[in-house]
């Protein structure tokens, strides 16, 4: 990566992977295929062996972050338009017990996919290793946490995204007007009371 550090990216299922895997092949990346019992406490073994280097699974993220080659400026959505297309698919995941998601936008190119889950190397690998090593189950009883990544570039989602502008401005202008308005007076309110003692602020 850009820091100099070798990455070595794996996965420990071909077919349940495979779109995870294509990201990576295409990128001119191998993966290593990892799926043996003991390949997890392996994989920390060798790290600690070899220098400057770092074992990283194909679904931890998405493939420009798990091998970062130079610092890159993307366009990314306003806060408040991500806000609202996360709350949009968060309302449509299903609930499950101990599993909890976290959505969040980036843009990955309108060729990507668009939308892409993945979840902590570091948190699977501990409820990986709490299965077969003693002293490690405070991990396993934590819950299954997954990012939901939206790709800000695909049409689909800036599709999901315009059509619920488009519901919700009927609702959102006249609140929106209000809210300007309020901060409107705050700010003069301020401006007013600059540089005075609270002694000759009028409090009616």
């Amino acid at each position: 990566d850009k820091n100099g550090n070798l990455i070595y990216l794996y996965a420990n299922h071909k077919d349940e992977q495979y779109s995870y895997i294509e990201a990576a092949t295409s990128k001119g990346y191998n993966v290593l295929l990892m799926d043996g019992q003991l390949d997890v406490a392996m994989v920390s073994m060798l790290e600690q062996k070899l220098e400057k280097s770092r074992f990283t699974r194909v679904d931890s993220d998405v493939i420009d972050n798990l091998i970062v080659k130079e610092d890159k400026h993307q366009e990314v959505l306003a806060a408040d338009k991500q806000e609202a297309i996360a709350v949009a698919f968060k309302s449509q995941l299903p609930k499950m017990e101990k599993v909890e998601f976290n959505v969040i936008t980036q843009a990955l190119g309108e060729n990507a996919v668009p939308v892409m889950i993945t979840r902590s190397e570091y948190m699977r690998r501990m409820k990986e290793m709490a299965t077969i090593q003693a002293g490690m189950s405070f991990y396993g009883e934590m819950p299954d946490m997954f990012n939901l990544i939206l790709n800000s570039d695909h049409r689909l989602v800036k599709k999901v995204l315009e059509e619920e502008e488009n519901t919700c401005q009927a609702e959102v202008t006249p609140i929106q007007i209000e809210m300007d308005s309020v901060n409107k007076q705050r700010n003069e309110l301020t401006d007013k009371q600059k540089g005075k003692k609270d002694e000759e602020i009028s409090t009616t």
